[in-house]
């Protein structure tokens, strides 16, 4: 089974064999929307942030010496639909995936218990999976975004480096 894993800020299109790991070491959950314009573009201003960085490890599934950053934005009804104009289709509809710890602490709260397990460890977000240039900012100059199923104004968005 072929799976995009999303790891430690939540990669995505880097197709793998189910089972592989990833080795990179995953930062602190923050919230500050200034620092994480330091590290992707924003494109419409949303209500509230969550992001991890993921920083290069020891090989996996998108290379040693990748870099992750992985955010969840949530935006007011207005906002959405302006952001909704900016993503674009994806070049593949391959889901994202994260690990599960990951998913702990963007989702906290959430009931993630019927999301998709491919792989022990291992959970896709569901929902519309979105080309995610809008967001692109050197280094981070590949990735995805994902609208949430039924969290309609919530976006996930995993870049990396390579």
């Amino acid at each position: 089974m072929r799976c995009t894993l999303l790891f430690a800020a939540m990669l995505l299109s880097a197709g793998c064999q189910q089972g592989t790991t990833n080795q990179h070491e995953v930062s602190v959950m923050k919230t500050d929307l200034k620092e994480l314009t330091n590290l992707m573009a924003i494109p419409v201003a949303p209500k509230s942030v969550k992001w991890i960085r993921g920083t290069p490890g020891k090989g996996g599934p998108i290379g040693p010496n990748d870099a992750t950053v992985t955010a969840l934005l949530e935006f007011s009804d207005e906002s959405m639909a302006e952001l909704r104009k900016k993503l674009e289709a994806p070049s593949d509809h391959e889901p994202v995936a994260l690990k599960e710890k990951e998913v702990e602490a963007l989702f906290a709260g959430v009931d993630t218990s019927k999301w998709e397990r491919p792989a022990s460890g291992i959970v896709i977000v569901p929902g519309s999976v979105q080309g995610a240039s809008a967001f692109f900012k050197s280094p981070f100059l590949n990735g995805k975004a994902v609208v949430i199923q039924d969290r309609p104004n919530q976006v996930l968005v995993a870049l990396f480096t390579s």
